[in-house]
């Protein structure tokens, strides 16, 4: 949005400051109220907040969900991440790594690396 028509003023005067998006959206459009009624310079900076959101299409039904955006699929796998980790080191972090994944040290002292 452009600086003239950020809407926080506009927002002090809403009646559900904390309404999410669902709340403020329908089929024919938005539903906006306020507490008061808007002055004529403030019509006008709602009319420009309503055609800057022009292009918003609706909520998804879809519920959300988390996405990892290194693999196909969206699901973290560690053997990912640290392939990630490996190609973003220098060769010196990357012998710290293969040291830690395939160290022989004895079982106990496994547990405190």
């Amino acid at each position: 949005m452009h600086r003239t028509t950020r809407p926080h003023d506009l927002f002090r005067r809403c009646n559900n400051p904390e309404a999410a998006v669902y709340e403020c959206w329908t089929a024919q459009g938005w539903n906006l109220s306020f507490r008061r009624h808007l002055n004529d310079w403030e019509i006008n900076r709602v009319a420009s907040m309503l055609h800057e959101l022009e292009g918003f299409t609706g909520t998804s039904s879809v519920a959300d969900f988390l996405r990892w955006k290194h693999s196909k699929d969206g699901s973290f796998s560690l053997k990912r991440a640290y392939e990630i980790g490996n190609a973003q080191q220098n060769k010196n972090q990357l012998l710290l790594w293969n040291n830690v994944w395939k160290n022989i040290a004895p079982t106990k002292v496994k547990y405190f690396i």
